[in-house]
C-alpha cells in the first residue's frame, strides 16, 4: 500500500472525527437552545357585556432573538466551511499546496465558530436576563408527566365555586405559629356541619365567659372543629389525628347568615425549630344554609384544600390602620363608601363590626370585609340613585336642615381597640374588639401613627352599656379616630383602567410573571372579588395528551388591592397558579367586570382601559389617560380604547388583540368578544411538550 493512501485514510479518520465532533456540537447549541414559551395574555374589562381584552413582547427581547438567529445562521456557514476544508483535505491527493490552503481553512473557520459560538452563549445569557427581568421568562416546571410539579388543587373559579377567602393564603409562608385559619364562603353554610356545639348553649359557634380568669380554648368555653369535615394536618402526616381547635362564627345580616368561620388551633401551629408545612382540606361533608347539600357539590372532586408553611415565631406584634376613606378632614360626595384599611388580617368575630362606631349613632348600613381579611368598607343604607350600570347606590345621610346652600355635615369614625390581658402586651380578650388574627389589640400612637407602646390606658373612655356612643376620652390611643365631611353632592365619575401589566396581547409570559392592574381611582376593594382569570384551552380538555392535567382544575387567582400613597389610587395585583403548566402554553384572558366599582359606587363602563394602534413594546402597557369634567365633558381621552362618543349597549365592549387588528376593538357583547379571541386564529393552540 502506498504511504499516501495510508496518510489519506489516517487523515480522513481524524478529519471526519472532528468535523462531526464540531457539527454535533453546533448542532446541539444553535438547535436545542431553550426558547421562551410563548402563550397569550388577554385582559379584559367587562359590562353587562363589556370587555376590554390586551396584549406584547418587549423589544429588547426581539433583538435579542434577532441576534441569536444570525449567530445561528452564521454558525451553519462556518460549519459548511469546516466541511468544505475537511473535504479539500480528503481530496488532495497527497498535495502538499491543497492540504497547507485545507488546513489553514480548517484552523480560521474553526476558531470563527468559536467566535460565534461564544458570541450565542452571551446572547443566550443576555436574553434569559432580560426575560427574567422583564418578567416575560418562559420555560416549564421541570420534571416529567406523571405529576404536577405545583401545588394545585381541584376547583373553579378564583378560589373555587364555594370558597370567598381564606386565611393564610394558598402557598402563604411565615405564617405565625399562633395564627387563626379563616374561611369565607360565597354561600350561607350550616355551622353544625362544621362546628360542634360542646360549650353546652344554644348557640353554635361561639365563645362563653371569655372574661373568666380560667378562660381557655377548650371545650367547656369554646365550641369546636368538627375534625370529620374539616381537616388540618401537617403535610405528608395524614394518619395522625387532625389539629382540634376552637370555632366560632358571626353570624350576619337580617338572615343571621354564618359566612366567615375561625378555627383556632388548641396547640400552636409548626415548631420552634423549623417551619412547618400544613394542609387544610374542606370536604364534602361542608353543607350549606339547608343542611343538606354540599357546598361543593359543583366542584369535580367535591371539597377544597390548601397549603401554608408556618415559621418558628409567635405574633405579637399589634396591627394598626394604614389608611382611610374618606381621608382625614377631606369633603367627600355623599354617595361614597367608608374604607377602613390595616397593615394585616383583623380578626373576624362578633365583637369587630360593633367596635367601629359613628359619631351619629342614627347611620345605618352594613360593614363588610375583604381584601385578604385587611379592608373593612361600610355602605348606608339609604338610597340615592342609580350608577351608570343601572345598580342602585347608598347615600351618607346629609342634613341640610333647611338651608339651600346644605353645607357639608361633618363625621367622626371610632375603630375601637381591644381590652387587653394585662398591661404588659397586645394580647387581647376575645370578642372585646379590634385585633389582628392572632389575637393583638389594635395599636395607636399620637397623630393617629402606630407606635408599637401601650397605652396606658390602652382603651380609655370605654363605658359599659354605652358602646355605640364615642366618648371624647376614647378619641386617644390606642383607639383611631378621625373625622371628614360629607357634601351633598354626588359624584358620578366612573373608573377606568390606567396601565396593565403584563403588557397588551403580552408573550412568552413567565410562569409565575405579576398581573398588575392600575386603576384611575381608589376602588371598593369589596368589588374586586368580581375579577376573574380564565385560561384557554380548559386542562380538563387536553388530559389525552397529558393525563397530568386530570388533577389540575381550573387556575386559582386572588386578587389584592393597595392604595398607592402619592396618587390615591388603587394598584391591584393577582396571584395565580403558575402559568403554563407542565411547560404547556395557554392564554390567558383577565376579566374585570362591570361591577368592579369606586369608593362612590360607580361602576366600571364602558370597558375603557389602555390600547395602542400598533403592538406596544416593554412589560408593562401604555397608559390610558381619561378623565371628563363637573359637566361630563372629556377633557382628556389619550391612549384608551376608542369608544364612539355616544355609544350604545351595541358598542361598549372593548376587545383588544393584534393578531388581526381588522377585526376591530369595540364589540357588541362580552360573548363574542370571547369566541373571537379563544379562535383558531387569535389564540391557535400550541402542542404539549
Amino acid at each position: 500500500m502506498l504511504p499516501w493512501i495510508r496518510v489519506y485514510k489516517r487523515n480522513y479518520k481524524k478529519v471526519t472525527t472532528m468535523i462531526a465532533s464540531l457539527f454535533l456540537v453546533t448542532f446541539f447549541i444553535f438547535c436545542f437552545a431553550p426558547l421562551a414559551q410563548a402563550q397569550g395574555d388577554t385582559f379584559g374589562v367587562q359590562k353587562v357585556g363589556s370587555f376590554l381584552p390586551l396584549g406584547g413582547e418587549d423589544i429588547r427581547l426581539i433583538i435579542a432573538k434577532i441576534i441569536r438567529i444570525a449567530l445561528g445562521l452564521l454558525g451553519i456557514i462556518a460549519v459548511g466551511i469546516i466541511m468544505y476544508a475537511g473535504f479539500t483535505w480528503m481530496t488532495s491527493g497527497g498535495s502538499e499546496e491543497k492540504i497547507g490552503t485545507a488546513k489553514k481553512t480548517l484552523i480560521n473557520a474553526t476558531i470563527g465558530l468559536a467566535i460565534i459560538m461564544s458570541a450565542f452563549t452571551i446572547t443566550q445569557f443576555i436574553l434569559n436576563a432580560l426575560a427574567n427581568a422583564t418578567g416575560s421568562g418562559g420555560g416549564d416546571n421541570g420534571g416529567g408527566r406523571a405529576a404536577l410539579n405545583f401545588d394545585s388543587y381541584i376547583a373553579s373559579g378564583s378560589l373555587g365555586r364555594a370558597i370567598k377567602d381564606h386565611y393564610p393564603l394558598r402557598d402563604q409562608r411565615n405564617v405565625p405559629r399562633n395564627a387563626r385559619i379563616v374561611v369565607t364562603f360565597l354561600e350561607p353554610i350550616d355551622p353544625a356541619s362544621l362546628i360542634r356545639n360542646s360549650n353546652g348553649n344554644a348557640v353554635i359557634g361561639d365563645c362563653i365567659n371569655v372574661n373568666d380568669p380560667g378562660f381557655n380554648w377548650g371545650p367547656a368555653f369554646c365550641d369546636q372543629l368538627n375534625t370529620s369535615t374539616v381537616r388540618i394536618n401537617i403535610v405528608g402526616n395524614t394518619s395522625t389525628p387532625a389539629l382540634e381547635a376552637a370555632a366560632y362564627v358571626p353570624l350576619e345580616g337580617p338572615n343571621n347568615d354564618a359566612y366567615t368561620f375561625t378555627f383556632r388551633p388548641l396547640a400552636l401551629l409548626g415548631s420552634e425549630d423549623t417551619n412547618i408545612d400544613y394542609v387544610v382540606d374542606f370536604t364534602s361533608s361542608t353543607m350549606k344554609k339547608d343542611g343538606r347539600t354540599s357546598a361543593f357539590a359543583l366542584d369535580s372532586h367535591h371539597h377544597y384544600s390548601w397549603k401554608f408553611q408556618t415559621d418558628t415565631i409567635i405574633d405579637t406584634s399589634p396591627p394598626h390602620v394604614v389608611s382611610v376613606y374618606p381621608t382625614a378632614t377631606s369633603t367627600e360626595a355623599r354617595n361614597s363608601l367608608v374604607q377602613i384599611n390595616f397593615n394585616e388580617a383583623i380578626a373576624f368575630d362578633a365583637s369587630l363590626l360593633s367596635s367601629i362606631i359613628f359619631s351619629d349613632p342614627n347611620v345605618q348600613g352594613q360593614w363588610r370585609i375583604s381584601n385578604g381579611y385587611t379592608t373593612l368598607e361600610f355602605t348606608s343604607n339609604i338610597p340615592c340613585g342609580q350608577n351608570s350600570c343601572g345598580e342602585t347606590m347608598y347615600c351618607l345621610p346629609v342634613d341640610c336642615h333647611g338651608d339651600p346652600a346644605c353645607p357639608a355635615n361633618p363625621y367622626g369614625v371610632l375603630v375601637r381597640t381591644a381590652l387587653t390581658l394585662n398591661q404588659n402586651s397586645f394580647e387581647a380578650v376575645l370578642s372585646s374588639g379590634v385585633t389582628d388574627n392572632p389575637g393583638n389589640a389594635l395599636d395607636n400612637g399620637p397623630l393617629n401613627e402606630p407606635d408599637g407602646i401601650l397605652a396606658n390606658p390602652h382603651r380609655p373612655g370605654f363605658v359599659q352599656g354605652e358602646e355605640n356612643i364615642i366618648h371624647n376620652a376614647e378619641k386617644s390611643p390606642d383607639n383611631y379616630y378621625w373625622t371628614f365631611n360629607i357634601s351633598n353632592t354626588i359624584d358620578r365619575s366612573s373608573p377606568t383602567i390606567e396601565r396593565v401589566t403584563p403588557n397588551l396581547d403580552a408573550e412568552t409570559v413567565a410562569q409565575e410573571a405579576v398581573i398588575r392592574l392600575n386603576f384611575s381611582k381608589r376602588l371598593s376593594n369589596f368589588s374586586l372579588f368580581d375579577l376573574s382569570l380564565e385560561e384557554h384551552p380548559l386542562p380538563i380538555t387536553r388530559v389525552a395528551q397529558n393525563p397530568a392535567f386530570a388533577n389540575l382544575g381550573n387556575i386559582w387567582f386572588r386578587p389584592t388591592a393597595v392604595v398607592d400613597a402619592l396618587s390615591n389610587k388603587t394598584v391591584v395585583t393577582l396571584d395565580h397558579r403558575v402559568f403554563g403548566p407542565e411547560g404547556t402554553n395557554f392564554y390567558y384572558f383577565p376579566v374585570i367586570p362591570s361591577t368592579i366599582k369606586s369608593v362612590t359606587q360607580n361602576c366600571l363602563y364602558p370597558g375603557r382601559g389602555p390600547f395602542e394602534n400598533n403592538r406596544p413594546a416593554g412589560n408593562v402597557s401604555p397608559a390610558c389617560d381619561y378623565s371628563i369634567d363637573e359637566n361630563g365633558d372629556v377633557v382628556a381621552n389619550s391612549g384608551c380604547v376608542n369608544f364612539p362618543q355616544n355609544f350604545t349597549a351595541d358598542q361598549d365592549t372593548g376587545c383588544v388583540q393584534y393578531t388581526n387588528p381588522t377585526l376591530g376593538q369595540v364589540f357588541s357583547n362580552t360573548t363574542t368578544c370571547m369566541n373571537m379571541l379563544k379562535s383558531a386564529e387569535i389564540s391557535p393552540l400550541q402542542p404539549i411538550r
